[in-house]
């Protein structure tokens, strides 16, 4: 009988410990869940935030890699670029949209932008998907990760074919005043 409560103090013990360690096993689970529940939520309103200001834009709003394939485009790039759903762009290249003559001048101005430089707006022909072209000015910045490492662009794009017509108007009667 002895051995046999001995035994059985022992096991209390283990279990005892066992138990105490489950017990902080659990508590630490627990705040682990509940900040993954807080980084979740968090991500969510930053999503929504995120997709209420490319909704919200005048101006076209493009996501791509870091190669330019589109990821995402705006409802107004949609409408700029002629197109009925996103589908058309998703996967093509951000330069199929503007006209041959200006792919190796966007190209330049995408590498200078990859090394660290500032760029200002750029003008070119942009391509409608039936492939009519209008006067677009385009602005870029690379998405970079934690460790600065571009991850992909955010490209906006301005319809400018009113301003142009505007611009070459005024010159006229400038030429014949």
């Amino acid at each position: 009988n002895e051995s046999l409560e001995r035994l059985v103090d022992e096991r209390t013990i283990q279990l005892s410990s066992a138990n105490d360690r489950l017990e902080k096993v659990n508590e630490e689970l627990g705040r682990k869940v509940a900040q993954h529940e807080l980084v979740t939520e968090a991500l969510r309103t930053s999503e929504e935030l995120y997709r209420s200001i490319i909704q919200a834009s005048p101006d076209d709003v493009t996501i791509t890699d870091c190669e330019g394939r589109i990821l995402l485009l705006s409802p107004v790039g949609r409408s700029m670029f002629g197109a009925a759903v996103e589908k058309e762009f998703i996967g093509r290249s951000v330069l199929d949209f503007i006209v041959a003559e200006d792919r190796a001048r966007a190209l330049s101005q995408i590498a200078r932008r990859r090394e660290g430089a500032t760029t200002d707006p750029a003008e070119y022909y942009g391509k409608r998907v039936d492939g009519s072209t209008f006067d677009i000015e385009v602005n870029s910045e690379f998405i970079r990760d934690a460790e600065g490492s571009p991850t992909g662009m955010v490209v906006i794009v301005r319809d400018i074919t009113g301003r142009k017509q505007a611009e070459s108007e005024r010159e006229e009667l400038k030429r014949r005043l």
